[in-house]
C-alpha cells in the first residue's frame, strides 16, 4: 500500500514539474516576453529579439573568465548564462554583472546554453549533456554522448510535455525528456553535428558535416527528408514554415523548401563560408560571412539588399531588435546597424577577436570575447 501511495505522488510530481515546465515553455517563446533563453531567441532560431534597444550605450559591467568564451549567453529575468573555454558555465545576476553561481565540467564549454523554467541545459567538451538547477547551479542529471557536444539545444512540446533536443559529434541527434535525460529517440547522421537543431511544425531540421540538411520528426526522430548541399554545414538554420535558411562552407546561403526537398534559391558570398547562423524579418535575412561583411538579402528572391564591412571574419550570428542589426567579428567590434540601410549606428572596440553572438534582453546586450571577458551593455 505504502509502496503504491509512493509511486503515485512520484507521478504527481512528475507531472507537476512537465505542467510548471509546459507553462514557461508557453510564457517564453510568446512574441510578447523579451527574455532570451534559446541560442537564436525562439524554437524556429530566427534571431529576433523584441526587447527595446537604444542607439547610444555604453559599457554596463564585465566578468573575467580564465580563458576565452566562444559560448553565446542566453539569459531570463534575473540571470545571464554562459559557458567558457575554462570548462565552466558561469550564471552572472543580469542588474551587476556579479557572480550567482559556476558549474565546472571536465572539457571546455563551447555550447550555448538553453533555459526552461527553472532549469539551465548545455553540453560540454568532455562528451557529457548537462541539465542544472538554474537558481543553484547544482546538478540534476547529466547524459553522456560519443563525443563533444558544442551546438546549443533546443526544446519542443508534444502533447502539452517538453522535450530537449541537441546534437553531438557523435553523429547524433538526441531529444531526451527534461526531468530525467531519459533518451526518447536519437537519429543517427553521417558526420558531426554543429549547430542547434530548428523546429516547426512539429519537425526538426539542421545540417551537420555529413553536408546534407535532415528534416525529421519530432515526435518519434524518424526522416521525412534530406537535401545534400555538397559542402560543410557549421551552423544553424533559421525555419520558418516549410523553409529553411542556412549556410554552408561553400559559400552561399541557401532557402530550400524542405517539403518538397528543392533548393528555392542560392546567395553567394565572395568566395567565404557561411558560419554564421541567419537571423529572419518578414522581408529580410541578414547573416554574417567570413568574406568580412555583414549580409542583407531579401528573403523571397535571394538578391542582396545591402552589405555591411567590417574588419574581420563575421562568424557570429547576428540579432534583429528595434529595426537594428547587432552582431560582432573578429576585428573585435560589436556593432549596431540600421535595419534598412546598413548605415552604422553604434560600434565598441573589445580589442580582441570575438567569436560567440550577441544576447539581447531588457534593453541590453550581453557577449563574450576571446579577452576572456564577458560584457554588458545598456543606455546611456
Amino acid at each position: 500500500m505504502n509502496q503504491t501511495n509512493d509511486t503515485h505522488t512520484e507521478q504527481q510530481k512528475k507531472n507537476l514539474f512537465y505542467s510548471v515546465l509546459f507553462l514557461f515553455f508557453f510564457f517564453n517563446t510568446n512574441p510578447f516576453f523579451a527574455n532570451w533563453e534559446y541560442f537564436r531567441g525562439n524554437p524556429s532560431c530566427h534571431g529576433v529579439s523584441n526587447s527595446k534597444l537604444s542607439s547610444q550605450l555604453k559599457l554596463l559591467w564585465k566578468f573575467k573568465t580564465k580563458k576565452k568564451i566562444f559560448s553565446s549567453a542566453v539569459c531570463n529575468d534575473k540571470l545571464v548564462i554562459f559557458g567558457s573555454n575554462d570548462h565552466h558555465l558561469y550564471a552572472l545576476h543580469k542588474s551587476s554583472g556579479k557572480l550567482a553561481w559556476a558549474y565546472k565540467t571536465n572539457g571546455r564549454v563551447e555550447s550555448s546554453p538553453l533555459i526552461i523554467g527553472t532549469f539551465v541545459y548545455f553540453g560540454s567538451n568532455d562528451n557529457f549533456f548537462y541539465c542544472l538547477d538554474i537558481n543553484t547551479g547544482k546538478l540534476k542529471w547529466k547524459f553522456e554522448t560519443g563525443d563533444k557536444v558544442i551546438g546549443a539545444a533546443n526544446a519542443y512540446e508534444l502533447d502539452k510535455k517538453i522535450n530537449i533536443v541537441f546534437g553531438s559529434y557523435d553523429n547524433h541527434l538526441y531529444s531526451t525528456d527534461p526531468m530525467t535525460g531519459k533518451i526518447n529517440w536519437k537519429f543517427k547522421s553521417e558526420n558531426y553535428i554543429n549547430g542547434s537543431p530548428a523546429i516547426s511544425n512539429g519537425n526538426i531540421a539542421f545540417g551537420g558535416c555529413d553536408e546534407k540538411v535532415h528534416l525529421i520528426n519530432a515526435n518519434d526522430g524518424k526522416p521525412i527528408s534530406q537535401i545534400n548541399l555538397n559542402d560543410y554545414i557549421a551552423g544553424t538554420g533559421a525555419f520558418e514554415g516549410n523553409k529553411l535558411y542556412i549556410g554552408h562552407y561553400g559559400n552561399k546561403l541557401v532557402a530550400i523548401d524542405l517539403k518538397l526537398s528543392k533548393i528555392l534559391w542560392e546567395y553567394a558570398s565572395d568566395d567565404s563560408p557561411f558560419f554564421s547562423s541567419p537571423a529572419l524579418t518578414n522581408d529580410k535575412i541578414f547573416i554574417g560571412s567570413r568574406d568580412n561583411f555583414l549580409h542583407c538579402i531579401n528573403k523571397k528572391s535571394g538578391l542582396m539588399i545591402w552589405k555591411y564591412r567590417s574588419e574581420g571574419s563575421v562568424d557570429s550570428s547576428p540579432v534583429v531588435c528595434d529595426n537594428k542589426v547587432v552582431f560582432a567579428s573578429e576585428d573585435g567590434f560589436i556593432t549596431i546597424v540600421d535595419i534598412n540601410t546598413g548605415k552604422l549606428i553604434w560600434s565598441y572596440e573589445c580589442g580582441s577577436s570575438i567569436s560567440s553572438s550577441v544576447c539581447i534582453s531588457d534593453g541590453k546586450i550581453f557577449i563574450g570575447a576571446d579577452d576572456k571577458t564577458f560584457r554588458a551593455f545598456g543606455s546611456k
